[in-house]
């Protein structure tokens, strides 16, 4: 296998996020806290906005993977905290692939179908309002 080939092949099994943002931007934090459910943030925040983390969904593209993307960026937003949305899974595309062939006066032929998924995680970006 040669070099070329095998960095191809590591880039194809680790996949790649991409991330996708819209809302307000703040100095950089260095603490993001995470929630899951709305009751459990017991500062008062405004929403700054929300971000998406998006990667091709196979088994090397964790979830623990994103979160942690997600944390990363909110944190050079400066985000304070994050309001989880649940992981979802969109069909992006499918494929069908045909395949033949003849024996004699004979035909057979097969296809196979597969769908294009990307794993998707959002949430929503808090900034905490100042203590008076």
């Amino acid at each position: 296998m040669t070099r070329l080939s095998f960095i191809l092949l590591v880039l194809a099994l680790t996949g790649c996020m991409t991330t996708d943002y819209v809302g307000s931007t703040y100095p950089a934090t260095t603490q993001v806290d995470l929630f899951f459910d709305e009751a459990d943030v017991t500062r008062p925040y405004t929403v700054m906005g929300e971000m998406r983390v998006e990667g091709d969904n196979h088994l090397f593209m964790r979830s623990e993977k994103m979160q942690r993307k997600l944390i990363e960026k909110a944190r050079e937003r400066g985000a304070d905290g994050i309001l989880m949305a649940p992981v979802s899974i969109r069909v992006t595309g499918e494929t069908e692939h045909t395949t033949g062939s003849e024996n004699g006066d004979n035909w057979s032929s097969s296809t196979t179908a597969s769908a294009q998924e990307v794993k998707e995680l959002r949430g929503l970006l808090l900034k905490y309002k100042p203590v008076s």
